[in-house]
């Protein structure tokens, strides 16, 4: 067992620590990308050769000896898992091929992929855990049955109708539309000016994903972005996810994350956000099921939406647990709505899970749901309370910008919000520093790596 865990150290220091490290992950996650950068991947691929073929060898020298000692306890327990643990390392990366493989290595060794390559999570710095930086909100978009509002509904938005939109975001058709990737690439610009470094953008199938355009915003912007996969609330779900089961809708994830040979050239690196309803539907558990499933097959974290002023988060934990997922890996957002029931909140910390204050800068009225946002002042008094008590270590925070009022060319806050205007406040309350670079440094690597 002792060489067995010299060898795994080894493994860990070359590829965390080296080029050849990086350049294996990043083939095993998108080989045409890493290509493209200029990495010779066929040689790259010969040292795989050897260096898994050696560790298979000597995983399967370690095995016989130590079966064939007649220690009572040979093979047993730790010592079994980290023989196995050289096996699968040498074994799997047999071939030097990657997508699956590259997938979890990128986990188990601390990569995030973004939407241009791995990165070393140690790199992705200040992280907004939950935005939208293209949206297609058409299907959320709630059609005024009062003739009255449908010049609201219809009118582009405007500084005139703002107010009425903070008071019923879902009328305007306009609003639940993020579809310039030029005004939003000049709006993640002023992120970046404030000390921004990484922004994990929630939106997937259905939602009006653009992996292309995210990848030219992340070029343009110096911006590492981490792009989302799965399927959101039913009433957006494609047509044909229907027909699929659970085993269909896992395998379409999988793929999505590079965990097959038919990947995708810009892969995901969030399995999220999964929606949940208030009414939980068939669909939308299968999804959560397939979700949950492709997050333990691949490492790749799992966001899930919560419809915040209930309170079915131990369900849906409960079948993330079920299909077997890393509870610690999975995130919990927009839990605002419930900051003051710290019972739930803490009873769902300890379960492992994060939970994501996700609506910071969002004092919104949700006509449609008779739904208000806590406010701010209300946020940052949670927080503190939440911290005061140890759970600073499960605390995600972000902004969730989806609708145009968000953004600073429409009046909103934009995404900068937090790290100018409630970081200060959380300070007020008493938060120190390094609680708050917790939340927006350190918490978000432990999301994406599996080393914490």
């Amino acid at each position: 067992a002792l060489i067995a865990l010299a060898i795994l150290a080894i493994a860990y220091i070359a590829f965390n620590e080296t080029p050849f490290g990086r350049y294996v992950t990043g083939i095993g996650a998108n080989a045409e990308a890493v290509r493209r950068a200029g990495v010779n991947t066929r040689l790259t691929t010969l040292f795989v050769y050897v260096i898994s073929a050696a560790a298979a060898a000597l995983a399967g020298i370690i095995i016989a000896a130590r079966l064939g000692s007649g220690s009572s306890n040979a093979g047993q327990g730790f010592e079994l898992e980290v023989i196995a643990a050289v096996v699968l390392g040498g074994t799997s990366l047999f071939g030097g091929r990657g997508t699956i493989v590259g997938t979890v290595l990128g986990a188990l060794t601390g990569h995030v992929m973004t939407v241009l390559g791995p990165v070393p999570v140690k790199e992705m710095g200040v992280t907004l855990m939950h935005e939208h930086i293209l949206l297609d909100g058409a299907r959320s978009w709630k059609c005024p049955c009062h003739p009255d509002d449908m010049a609201l509904a219809e009118q582009p938005v405007n500084i005139e109708i703002i107010g009425e939109l903070r008071m019923n975001p879902y009328v305007n058709r306009d609003n639940v539309s993020l579809d310039d990737s030029d005004l939003a690439l000049s709006e993640l610009q002023r992120y970046r000016a404030l000390g921004g470094h990484t922004v994990v953008d929630a939106t997937n199938i259905g939602i009006g994903r653009e992996p292309e355009k995210l990848a030219r915003i992340s070029r343009m912007s110096g911006l590492k972005i981490v792009m989302g996969t799965g399927f959101y609330l039913e009433h957006t779900h494609p047509e044909w996810l229907k027909a699929m089961d659970v085993d269909a809708v896992t395998e379409f994830i999988v793929n999505d994350v590079g965990g097959s040979e038919t990947q995708p050239p810009i892969l995901a690196g969030l399995i999220g956000e999964i929606g949940v309803s208030k009414d939980f539907t068939s669909e939308e558990r299968k999804s959560l099921r397939a979700s949950a499933r492709a997050s333990r097959i691949t490492g790749v974290p799992l966001s899930i939406h919560l419809p915040g002023w209930e309170r079915l988060a131990h369900d849906v934990l409960d079948v993330v647990e079920a299909e077997g997922a890393d509870l610690r890996h999975t995130v919990l957002c927009h839990m605002n709505p419930s900051h003051n029931d710290l019972d739930y909140q803490t009873s769902l910390a300890r379960r492992g899970a994060f939970l994501e204050y996700d609506m910071i800068g969002m004092d919104y009225y949700y006509a449609d749901q008779d739904a208000q946002s806590p406010s701010d002042e209300e946020n940052a008094r949670a927080i503190a309370t939440l911290v005061e008590a140890g759970f600073g270590d499960r605390l995600l925070l972000s902004q969730d910008v989806f609708l145009k009022i968000m953004l600073t060319r429409f009046g909103g806050f934009g995404y900068g919000y937090i790290l100018k205007h409630f970081t200060p406040r959380l300070k007020r309350h008493g938060v120190e520093q390094p609680a708050i670079d917790c939340m927006l440094i350190a918490n978000p690597k432990a999301v994406f790596s599996r080393q914490n």
